[in-house]
């Protein structure tokens, strides 16, 4: 059954045993969460036990896709919690570096700490 692939703007129809890798010396390379879904990410500087362990994991959800289905969901979720926790530490900045006089006199920076 192919399946469809976009790859740089175009979509591509694919065989859907199709297996695509890319590499990448950016060790600093950000996926959005629905692409860290899609994906398997090795990264070659594990160590040898960090790799087993990321394997087991692999061969774990192969095995039960109900194990799947959760990790999906932690993984979607600590993305968006960690997107959270950099927008209210821009905002703190922002808001700290606009403020004026006492700090804790700044209704709004203290709800935006508070939250």
């Amino acid at each position: 059954q192919p399946m469809l692939v976009r790859l740089g703007g175009k979509d591509l129809q694919v065989n859907a045993e199709f297996t695509l890798y890319l590499t990448t010396d950016d060790g600093e390379a950000v996926l959005s969460p629905r692409q860290a879904n899609q994906l398997v990410v090795v990264d070659f500087a594990l160590s040898p036990e960090a790799l087993v362990e990321h394997l087991l994991g692999v061969v774990a959800r192969l095995k039960d896709s109900e194990y799947q289905a959760k990790v999906d969901s932690l993984r979607m979720k600590l993305a968006e919690d960690t997107a959270t926790v950099e927008s209210l530490g821009e905002q703190v900045l922002t808001l700290l570096s606009e403020s004026e006089g006492n700090i804790l006199d700044q209704d709004g920076l203290l709800g935006t700490v508070g939250s």
